[in-house]
C-alpha cells in the first residue's frame, strides 16, 4: 500500500461520514486532501497539480448539467492530487459507477426500472440537443431524480482500483 491510497483512504472514510449525515463535504476535508497530495507529491509538484487540474475538469462538466454537487467536484480534485490524474480518473469513474448500479437496483426493486431507463434515454437525447440542463431542472421540480450522495461511492472505487492494480 502506497502513502497516496492511505492518505486517500483516510480522506474518503472521513469525508463518506461527513456526506451521509449532513450532505456536504467541508472544504477545510477537501483542502486537507489537496495540501496531502502536494506533500506527498513534493519532489514532482507538476503530478499533483496536473491531478488537480485533470479531475476537476473531468467531473465539472456533471456539476454544470446538475448530475454531481460541487462537494464532488472538489473532492475530485483532491482525489487527484493526491493520486494523480490517471489513478483518479479510474477512481472517478468506478465510484460513480457504483452509484449508478445502486440507484438502478434501487428503481428495480421499486418497479420503477422502465421508468429509469426512459428517463436515461431522454437524458441522452437532450445530452446531443444541448438542452440538457433544462431537462436535468424539470426532472427535479417534478421530483423523478433520485439522489444519493456520491463521496461515499468513491471509497469502494479506490478499493476497486488498488484491487485491479494488485491483481493484474
Amino acid at each position: 500500500m502506497t502513502v497516496s491510497f492511505i492518505s486517500c483512504l483516510l480522506l474518503l472514510t472521513w469525508v463518506s461520514w461527513t456526506d451521509i449525515r449532513y450532505r456536504r463535504i467541508p472544504n477545510y476535508l477537501v483542502l486537507a486532501g489537496i495540501i496531502s497530495g502536494f506533500l506527498i507529491h513534493r519532489q514532482e509538484p507538476e503530478i499533483a497539480l496536473a491531478g488537480l487540474l485533470g479531475c476537476f475538469m473531468l467531473t465539472v462538466l456533471f456539476s454544470i448539467i446538475g448530475f454531481m454537487g460541487n462537494g464532488d467536484i472538489k473532492l475530485s480534485a483532491a482525489l487527484g492530487a493526491i493520486l494523480g490524474y490517471q489513478t483518479g480518473s479510474e477512481v472517478i469513474f468506478y465510484g460513480v459507477a457504483l452509484c449508478a448500479l445502486a440507484i438502478s437496483l434501487y428503481m428495480a426493486l421499486k418497479g420503477q426500472f422502465k421508468e429509469l431507463v426512459t428517463q436515461n434515454l431522454l437524458t441522452v437525447k437532450y445530452l446531443f440537443k444541448g438542452n440538457i440542463k433544462l431537462y436535468i431542472q424539470q426532472l427535479k421540480a417534478q421530483g423523478k431524480i433520485f439522489a444519493l450522495p456520491l463521496a461515499p461511492f468513491f471509497l469502494p472505487g479506490l478499493i476497486i482500483r488498488e484491487a485491479f492494480n494488485w491483481l493484474f
